[in-house]
């Protein structure tokens, strides 16, 4: 039989307030990040990009709506409805990992074409669709795990705010900590990755214990981190990427 501490507690009280807040700091971190961007195509101050990369962001502010309704909807004990709209993440997350792959590739070709290349960062989106399409579909697999479900939805969610978190936090910090190894993932993950800490605080606050979620996950999204910043300061990638946009 499982003790009190091995057992984690798959509802809390303070997991309403808890998720949805969650659900607000992502929405601040992209829409910080990209707010003055759409505020200046909007007024015609700078050009709109490609289709395919309008429509790759329609996906993923679909995706925040989605997750904060999903979040709203258990906040409101509204189970079933919840349970029904999980069928569009289902197909969402594999829409979403195409569309950044390939919006990635168009953004950077016009770049590059327009002779202002920014290959060496192409490694950053290429890891963020792995990483949200891996923690998104464990996540979906193991809708039936309640407290496992919430947090990987919860870690894929946050994989997608560097981008975010990079326009705002990495324009500040650049500065101070420069473009080098370190400066480079203080600038990009940083953000992100204390919303995963305070996320393991709070487990260790409500329940004693951190879930074994994010005892695996934080691991691999640092290596992963270390991998982006390797391959964005290393000549080699270069080729590979211009290959990539070709």
């Amino acid at each position: 039989m499982a003790t009190a501490a091995q057992t984690f507690r798959p509802y809390h009280a303070n997991d309403r307030a808890f998720f949805l807040v969650m659900a607000a700091a992502a929405w601040a971190a992209i829409l910080s990040g990209f707010g003055p961007e759409l505020y200046q195509h909007g007024r015609g101050l700078s050009p709109f990009p490609d289709w395919i990369v309008l429509v790759h962001g329609a996906a993923f502010f679909g995706w925040l709506i989605l997750f904060t309704l999903q979040v709203w909807l258990i906040r409101s004990r509204r189970l079933a409805l919840h349970r029904s709209l999980g069928l569009i993440a289902v197909a969402l997350v594999p829409v979403m990992v195409v569309l950044g792959l390939v919006a990635n590739t168009a953004a950077q070709r016009g770049h590059f074409l327009a002779g202002q290349s920014q290959l060496n960062f192409m490694i950053v989106p290429i890891m963020d669709m792995v990483n949200f399409g891996a923690l998104a579909g464990f996540g979906l697999a193991l809708r039936k795990r309640t407290a496992a479900h919430k947090r990987l939805m919860l870690l894929a969610t946050i994989c997608l705010l560097d981008a975010g978190f990079g326009r705002t936090i990495g324009v500040w910090m650049l500065p101070i900590v420069g473009d080098g190894f370190w400066g480079f993932m203080a600038q990009m993950f940083l953000g992100y990755d204390l919303l995963i800490v305070i996320a393991m605080f709070y487990d260790q606050a409500t329940r004693g214990r951190v879930h074994p979620v994010y005892w695996v996950a934080l691991p691999l999204l640092l290596a992963s981190q270390l991998l982006s910043s390797t391959l964005y300061h290393a000549p080699g990638w270069i080729p590979v990427a211009r290959y990539l946009i070709s």
